[in-house]
């Protein structure tokens, strides 16, 4: 409601709102507003006694007969997923529910990901970050991808939110072995390098590491 109030101040032009605080117009509405010792038409009466209001069921245990007229309502033709398969329908909630790839989520790169692309740029290592939404596989946003078209990728996992350990019921996706072994069927060569591993380790031991996986043979 205050959005909305806000808005057409906006709206307003500068006389119109000269005119909405001046006294003749705070006395007019003083006119037009509640007077002291009426009553109002609600007192004592719940909203929800209302049948018209939206609430108005709220609690009212629906019968047999409701039941079934509210199933016929979408069965076959009417039903908006109809000939659709199933596989078609998953697909399509995915696209259709996921925000990033709709544009509507602008992803941000964590810290790990920003010293790992100075990484690449000091030691003019062959990869580019994709890691905003340029590059999908499947369901799979990769990090880096081989920037002269090799068929390489390279993840960097948090130490929190890849863990299986620290989060229950962790997706086989987010995992060290669920991730290469989804990008593995896709024809994708993965390295994944962990958040620790990025603070623990010198600069020269991650480099060395990115350089003999770019040169390994898939």
């Amino acid at each position: 409601m205050l959005g909305l109030i806000n808005l057409l101040m906006r709206l307003l032009s500068e006389k119109q709102k000269q005119y909405l605080y001046s006294e003749e117009n705070i006395n007019r509405m003083r006119k037009l507003s509640f007077k002291k010792g009426n009553i109002p038409f609600h007192k004592g009466k719940k909203i929800w006694e209302n049948k018209q209001h939206p609430r108005g069921n709220l609690g009212k245990k629906k019968t047999p007969e409701e039941l079934k007229r509210m199933s016929l309502r979408v069965q076959g033709e009417k039903n908006p997923m109809f000939g659709i398969r199933v596989e078609k329908a998953v697909e399509r909630m995915k696209s259709e529910r996921n925000p990033i790839r709709c544009g509507q989520v602008k992803m941000s790169r964590t810290k790990p990901e920003i010293r790992i692309i100075e990484l690449m740029e000091k030691y003019k290592l062959p990869y580019r970050y994709t890691g905003e939404g340029e590059l999908w596989i499947g369901s799979i946003n990769p990090d880096f991808i081989h920037s002269f078209g090799k068929k390489k990728i390279i993840e960097v996992f948090g130490n929190y939110w890849h863990d299986p350990t620290k989060i229950k019921n962790l997706s086989f996706q987010r995992t060290e072995e669920g991730r290469k072994k989804i990008l593995s069927k896709a024809g994708w060569d993965c390295l994944i390098i962990w958040e620790k591993e990025i603070k623990e380790m010198e600069e020269e031991s991650i480099v060395k590491i990115i350089r003999s996986f770019t040169d390994r043979k898939s």
